[in-house]
């Protein structure tokens, strides 16, 4: 006796809207394979749910079984918890691709019975799931004859749902060959934003447009998931995506030392073999979700919430079913990152698609500070995903910013200036400072008899590439940004009065046997009390490809290990990868400030930073404010070693703490696969300054953040 679970939907192509059960989707989707760091591709029961929970905890309502039917216990999971799915048939050609020879398999009268075979298995085993909402002809494998006999045998024996494949579409743009109306919808992989808008303003077109793959999350990404959720949400005919993909592949071994990482193509001696590109998730291995998944998850929620000012925000239902009642919204005013106010939002029940303005009571807000709305939407009950209390959406505005104020430097104690040789110290009361006429830096800061600076800001263009840099990389390191040295050509100390002295210097990047890229004008302002201020006039060469950063990088004692930060976290941000990170008063310890990736890459930079304070156990460190928000990272080992390491094993502390600072940081984009970044979030080679104020503190809250808005002058 075996029990099978029915159910009963309708699926429908009105136009070019998909419907289900007479209402319009959109597929927030992700792309899964079967995948286990410690199996393979042999998956678990328990696999399988922890996969859905995930999905289901981070807003996906989609995914599509890359590239083959899932074990009918997934199709389960997904009646029951409530995913669509997109059922795939097993065929995949890539391999005749690399012979040149595409289309072959696909055209051959004698693969027909083979293809035939392979997408009937699917529908007679798959075809009372009621999750399924389309059926896919395959992933990749050109476009013939054959995949038109599929679609037949499909629309004689199991006409319900509407047909995908993405090789139509694919061959019909580029060769012009093939009937669209072999498929119900038009499918495409990794268009650009501009792409997407572009077919959701075809009056012509007659199908529904999705994008089967979007959104490469390969290592440190993706990036602008908002811009392409914005098209989405805007124009009808485009119904959704699946990002690619759900989990990295990688399979865990141990070093000589018995240290795990994980393991990808040519790590066992296999050829041929793709490298890392299978490590390619928003996930690890284990499941533990990627900053892209979190970014994700806010992109995915089902609450836009808008400011409208004077306390009134605006709140729109995105799902097509169920109202809000099962959330419950809480509402919080912070000052500087703390309390101030708060309360709970009434009633959600606003239908699907609807919205509804609410008038909150903001009190006064004399103090100076920078002032912040949160708004939180919580499961109200337990679900069968996740415990009452969850946080499903978020959003944060900024409703009042702080204020700079100025510091009477003549009020401060005294400095001595010893110029001697190449070298210029500047001491007070309580600290030191050494400066270098022959490499025009700051060598070294301390405080007291602790040297807490060990080697002052340089220039710094580079980032140890991510996955989705990997084709600009090429560009970067043909200039030379992987490998610059510095030159200082002028350099000049004077004293305006007793407690202040300043040092200015022109600093010239570039690496060896090539051009210089970047010129520096430093001026660093020494204060009697400890102060300094570090300016940086960034000059680089115009005709530079747009660049991973730019921004000065330091070491610090081991000592200064932990940092506290006010800017947007607590996980990594990039700037078209920061909106589910709100601004706030974070703090860490150095050494998990990394995030991990199965490749190693750059990770883990916080923009939007008023402040970055870095610490002793006994809370005494060095405070870095700037006059405009920044991003900082702060890691344990160098970037150096970042950049050649291929391992996570192979990343060893070096007994400092790292700490960069960046008037900017360049967007991710997915094109290790996808588009480039989106060309707001390219850093272009212009002009452009960056300025902090470097302090000796002991931390008190609200004194830090007293300090940080002081400007001496």
């Amino acid at each position: 006796c075996t029990r099978v679970s029915v159910g009963f939907c309708r699926v429908e192509i009105r136009g070019v809207e998909l419907f289900v059960n007479g209402r319009s989707v959109k597929l927030r989707g992700v792309n899964r394979h079967d995948t286990n760091p410690d199996t393979g591709h042999t998956v678990s029961y328990d696999d399988m749910l922890t996969d859905i929970l995930l999905m289901k905890q981070h807003n996906v309502n989609c995914v599509r079984t890359s590239h083959y039917p899932n074990d009918p216990r997934w199709l389960d999971l997904c009646d029951r918890y409530g995913l669509y799915v997109i059922d795939e048939t097993d065929l995949e050609c890539h391999g005749c691709e690399t012979a040149g020879q595409l289309h072959v398999l696909s055209e051959s009268e004698e693969w027909t019975a083979v293809y035939l075979d392979r997408v009937s298995r699917m529908v007679c085993r798959d075809r009372n799931h009621p999750s399924i909402i389309m059926w896919s002809l395959g992933n990749e494998s050109g476009y013939g004859r054959n995949h038109d006999a599929m679609a037949a045998w499909i629309r004689e024996h199991e006409p319900t749902r509407p047909i995908h494949y993405e090789g139509l579409s694919r061959e019909i743009a580029t060769n012009g060959r093939g009937d669209p109306h072999v498929v119900d919808v038009v499918s495409r992989m990794y268009p650009t934003v501009q792409n997407i808008i572009d077919e959701g303003e075809d009056q012509a077109a007659d199908q529904p447009y999705f994008m089967c793959e979007y959104a490469h999350a390969m290592g440190q990404g993706p990036g602008n998931l908002k811009e392409y959720w914005q098209a989405i949400e805007k124009y009808p005919r485009l119904i959704g995506g699946c990002v690619w993909e759900w989990a990295d592949h990688g399979i865990r071994v141990s070093d000589e030392n018995d240290e795990e990482f994980f393991a990808y193509g040519g790590d066992f001696g296999d050829m041929p073999n793709d490298g890392c590109f299978c490590v390619d998730g928003l996930c690890t291995p284990e499941r533990e979700p990627h900053s892209g998944l979190l970014e994700l998850k806010y992109t995915y929620q089902p609450v836009k919430a808008e400011y409208l000012g004077q306390g009134k925000i605006r709140l729109t239902n995105r799902r097509a079913f169920a109202d809000l009642s099962d959330l419950h919204g809480v509402w919080m005013l912070a000052k500087d990152g703390e309390r101030v106010q708060g309360g709970v939002l009434g009633a959600l029940n606003i239908a699907p698609g609807e919205s509804r303005e609410i008038e909150l009571p903001l009190e006064d807000m004399p103090d100076n500070g920078d002032y912040r709305l949160n708004l939180s939407f919580l499961l109200a009950e337990e679900a069968a995903w996740a415990e009452a209390g969850y946080e499903v959406a978020r959003e944060q505005f900024a409703v009042k910013a702080p204020r700079r104020e100025s510091e009477d430097s003549f009020a401060m104690p005294a400095l001595e200036v010893d110029e001697s040789g190449d070298e210029v110290s500047v001491t007070g009361e309580e600290f030191f400072v050494l400066l270098s006429k022959r490499t025009g830096m700051l060598e070294s800061y301390c405080l007291g008899d602790e040297e807490l600076v060990e080697q002052g800001p340089r220039a710094n263009l580079w980032r140890a590439p991510t996955d989705n840099d990997v084709h600009q990389a090429e560009q970067w390191k043909k200039v030379g940004l992987d490998r610059l040295q510095h030159r200082c050509v002028s350099s000049s100390v004077s004293q305006p009065h007793s407690a202040c002295v300043e040092f200015r210097a022109r600093i010239v990047s570039g690496p060896y046997s090539l051009p210089p890229v970047l010129t520096t004008d430093v001026t660093y302002r020494m204060f009697g009390d400890g102060a300094v201020e570090c300016s940086f006039a960034f000059d680089p060469r115009a005709d530079l490809p747009y660049l991973p950063r730019l921004g000065v990088m330091m070491q610090l004692s081991q000592q200064l290990d932990r940092v506290k930060w006010y800017g947007r976290g607590p996980h990594e941000n990039y700037p078209d990868k920061q909106d589910s990170a709100p601004v706030a008063l974070y703090e860490s310890d150095v050494y998990s400030l990394h995030e991990e990736y199965v490749r190693p890459q750059e990770n883990g930079a916080h923009g939007d930073c008023e402040l970055v304070f870095a610490h002793d156990a006994r809370g005494r460190g060095l405070l870095f404010a700037g006059d405009v928000p920044f991003s900082f990272t702060a890691h344990d080992y160098s970037q150096e070693m970042l950049t050649q390491a291929q391992h996570g094993n192979e990343l060893e502390s070096e007994e400092a703490t790292y700490l960069a600072i960046d008037a900017a940081q360049g967007g991710l984009g997915s094109n290790s696969c996808g588009p480039e970044p989106l060309e707001e979030y390219r850093l272009k080679p212009a002009a452009r300054t960056l300025r902090f104020v470097v302090r000796p503190c002991l931390w008190g809250r609200d004194d830090a953040f007293a300090l940080a808005r002081i400007w001496p002058e």
